[in-house]
C-alpha cells in the first residue's frame, strides 16, 4: 500500500490512525486530510518525538496496513473479511454521493424526483 491509497481513502484510514495514535483528535485527523507532512507533524506535536521518529512510526503503520491488507486478501477466499470490504465500499459510495449532493443539489433533487415518478408509475401499473 502506498500513501496515495491512504490519502485517497483518508476518511476510512482515520479510524486506524486513531487506534494507533490516540492522542490525535478527530479535528487533527480532519485537518490532516491525508497529507503526509501534516500527519507526521501532528504526531510530532502530540507525542513530542522527532521528525525521524514520527516518519518511522508512520512507515511502520503503513507496513502494518499492507500486511493487514495482504492477510485480508488471503483469507477473502474463505469469506472471513467480506464485511470489512463491503463497509469500505459503502463508505466510499456514501462519500461520493455526499459530494455530488453538495456540488449539485438541484440536479440531485431533480434526479430523485424523476426516479420517484418513474417508480410510482411502474408500481401503479401492477
Amino acid at each position: 500500500m502506498n500513501w496515495d491509497e491512504v490519502k485517497g481513502n483518508w476518511k476510512i484510514f482515520t479510524g486506524r490512525a486513531k487506534e494507533q495514535w490516540g492522542r490525535l483528535t478527530d479535528d487533527d485527523l480532519t485537518q490532516i486530510g491525508g497529507h503526509w507532512d501534516q500527519f507526521v507533524g501532528k504526531i510530532q506535536e502530540a507525542y513530542g518525538v522527532t521528525k525521524e521518529e514520527a516518519v518511522e512510526q508512520v512507515s511502520q503503520w503503513m507496513e502494518n496496513l499492507t500486511s493487514h491488507n495482504n492477510t485480508e486478501r488471503g483469507s477473502r477466499a474463505y469469506g472471513t473479511h467480506w464485511t470489512h470490504d463491503m463497509e469500505s465500499e459503502l463508505r466510499r459510495g456514501v462519500n461520493s454521493l455526499e459530494q455530488c449532493v453538495h456540488a449539485k443539489p438541484l440536479s440531485t433533487l431533480a434526479t430523485a424526483l424523476g426516479t420517484g415518478i418513474v417508480l410510482g408509475m411502474f408500481l401503479a401499473r401492477r
